[in-house]
């Protein structure tokens, strides 16, 4: 994927992170904390009109930086990343920002944009034509250089009496005395793959179909299990606070689009695993705002997945790969 995956994250973009307590204790990411502070909101959609700009509420055009957002709101946010502009409120950083008064503060509309969950990593830092072109050429030399330096060093350790890559008294590796074993069975046992509970005496509503609340309210769950499954990553909890909230808010998105595919696995093509009583069709998930080709797209990497067909072991390494590479557009889904 690149950039951000094109999943739909109407409903999880409204539930912004928690800020550090001051209580005198040091910051320490506990379940609490998140669960409690991840308060859903309304999900707005129309099956006429469609989703709605998650900063604005104004029709979404599609979806841009991370979330669904209006044209409006995707030019601002892309003039402030790109310009590195500032602003400041007049009014005690308290404004109410929607489609009509959008333009008369432009500090609490931009505030608004990073908390809803758009990501400045997914705006391109050059604004001339042919930017994408001088990226290509710049990461080309990079992987030439890389190949140069391999090559000598293959050429330094050619096989020879005197060859000092087999050196008994060689450095060890930094890694030779990490229980990997130990870091596995703490990922594993976790419940990486855990899967939401809905409520299903109220799964469907009056007219058969399923009901979007308990829809919503199983996708929250999903991101609070993916948010409490972070505390077992070896070495997650020790860093600062800031650094945690920056990782988890850059990669969740990517943990949840691989939660749904990996339960989806044994399921016929077409059908995602949403919840344990929540296993929908296409054509059900579309009544709940994805649009076709984001279920495409979805399909595409399950698809993928089911041919590595990854073991308990594997899934868990590749959520923790996705939380701490996140925003680096490591292209884990281009498998």
């Amino acid at each position: 994927m690149e950039g951000n995956t094109k999943f739909d994250s109407a409903f999880f973009s409204r539930c912004p992170l928690p800020k550090e307590e001051t209580n005198g204790q040091s910051a320490a990411l506990q379940d609490d904390v998140f669960t409690e502070n991840l308060s859903l909101q309304p999900f707005s959609y129309d099956n006429d009109i469609g989703p709605a700009c998650v900063v604005c509420s104004d029709k979404a055009s599609g979806y841009h930086y991370g979330v669904f957002t209006c044209e409006g709101c995707k030019g601002f946010f892309k003039r402030t990343v790109q310009k590195q502009l500032t602003y400041t409120c007049k009014e005690n950083a308290s404004c109410d920002i929607n489609q009509y008064t959008r333009n008369k503060c432009q500090a609490c509309r931009y505030e608004k944009c990073v908390i809803t969950g758009m990501l400045k990593e997914a705006v391109r830092e050059d604004r001339m034509p042919g930017g994408r072109h001088r990226h290509k050429s710049q990461t080309q030399d990079i992987k030439d250089k890389g190949k140069k330096r391999r090559s000598s060093k293959e050429n330094s350790c050619s096989p020879g009496p005197c060859s000092s890559c087999s050196d008994p008294g060689s450095p060890r590796s930094p890694t030779d005395d990490i229980d990997v074993k130990g870091m596995l069975s703490q990922l594993t046992e976790s419940a990486p793959d855990q899967i939401p509970d809905a409520d299903c005496s109220h799964i469907r509503n009056d007219d058969g179909e399923y009901d979007v609340n308990v829809f919503l309210a199983s996708g929250l769950q999903d991101l609070k299990n993916a948010v409490r499954w972070t505390k077992s990553v070896p070495g997650f909890t020790e860093l600062s606070w800031d650094d945690k909230v920056c990782l988890i808010r850059a990669s969740w998105m990517d943990l949840i689009l691989l939660r749904l595919s990996y339960r989806s696995l044994d399921y016929p093509k077409g059908t995602t695993v949403f919840g344990r009583s929540l296993v929908m069709k296409h054509s059900e998930v579309k009544k709940m705002g994805w649009s076709q080709g984001m279920m495409d797209d979805h399909d595409e990497f399950t698809d993928k997945l089911r041919m590595l067909h990854p073991d308990k072991n594997e899934f868990a390494c590749l959520c923790a790969l996705v939380l701490l590479t996140s925003g680096k557009n490591h292209s884990l889904f281009i498998l």
